[in-house]
């Protein structure tokens, strides 16, 4: 009776950990989808319900944990029932892990996104900023056409004189 109660106890506290873990994924995945757009916001999205699919299983099997007095019974074999539930949540463990790998690579990728807009910021900015000296250029080479169309005008009404 006493190893059924520590063995419960151990589920109990597994199963709360990764309650956990699929809660701090949440916040991450939340706070990524505030950043995302386009098509990153779409996979964003498939991976949020994946990990929001994860986090209610767990959640199921911490429920069904918790009804334990079945298992209680001389009659069933409660290893067999362990065994399972552990084979369980290292399934479920392995589909998290998974899950953070694509969450992973979506950030990665969504930080290359971002590097790529800071550089075109910058190379606007610099643009941006040649924009006064060109349109200084543009004015002195229009005064100086004026000059010369002037002369031209001059020239031209002088030899008709």
């Amino acid at each position: 009776m006493t190893l059924l109660i520590e063995a419960k106890e151990e589920i109990s506290l597994q199963v709360g950990e990764l309650k956990g873990l699929s809660e701090k994924l949440q916040m991450q995945v939340d706070s990524l989808a505030q950043l995302s757009e386009g098509s990153f916001e779409s996979k964003l999205s498939n991976t949020h319900n994946s990990l929001e699919k994860s986090r209610k299983a767990i959640s199921e099997v911490h429920a069904i944990l918790s009804d334990f007095s079945y298992y209680e019974s001389p009659k069933n074999d409660f290893e067999e029932q362990a065994r399972i539930v552990g084979m369980n949540l290292g399934a479920l463990n392995a589909v998290i892990e998974m899950e953070l790998k694509d969450s992973n690579s979506h950030m990665k990728a969504f930080n290359k996104f971002c590097t790529n807009i800071t550089s075109c910021m910058a190379e606007s900015e610099s643009l941006i900023e040649s924009m006064p000296l060109l349109s200084e250029k543009l004015l002195s080479l229009n005064t100086k056409i004026d000059v010369v169309i002037s002369d031209l005008e001059t020239r031209e009404s002088n030899l008709e004189s």
